[in-house]
């Protein structure tokens, strides 16, 4: 087994309605719900990158992202015959409205998108270091 870093980033898509927040998941393949994510470009700043890959997998392009706020989420994984030490730097990213679609060429990319409360995004989350990214969004943003 080889050890390989991967390193992304993501956004975590937040609507403040006047009942309560609404985060945005993506669903990738049929079991697996999550967050926007993906790798930056060569040259591309990391916010850069993550708004980008917020546009591909959501079609959301207007966004504020609160600065000097991340969460480092850290996982590893096995493909083939490599050991992957994932590291990804999330931003919350507020939006003023929850009218979204994803653009047509990345829709082989993204099943859907679904905007839900905190309790049904962190029911939906597969993965427990994901539920503790959109806990860490919900407390920040109380």
């Amino acid at each position: 087994m080889k050890n390989k870093i991967d390193r992304s980033v993501g956004i975590i898509p937040v609507y403040k309605s006047s009942q309560e927040p609404l985060f945005l998941l993506v669903q990738q393949n049929a079991e697996y719900w999550g967050l926007p994510k993906g790798h930056p470009e060569e040259g591309e700043s990391d916010i850069d990158a993550a708004k980008r890959e917020l546009w591909e997998e959501t079609g959301i392009s207007e966004i504020n992202i609160i600065e000097g706020k991340t969460y480092l989420e850290k996982y590893s994984f096995n493909q083939g015959s490599n050991v992957y030490n994932k590291t990804v730097t999330y931003y919350i990213g507020l939006v003023k409205n929850i009218d979204n679609q994803i653009p047509e060429k990345f829709k082989n990319e993204i099943i859907g998108t679904e905007w839900l409360s905190f309790k049904e995004a962190y029911r939906r989350i597969n993965f427990s270091s994901r539920k503790k990214v959109i806990k860490w969004a919900r407390d920040l943003l109380k």
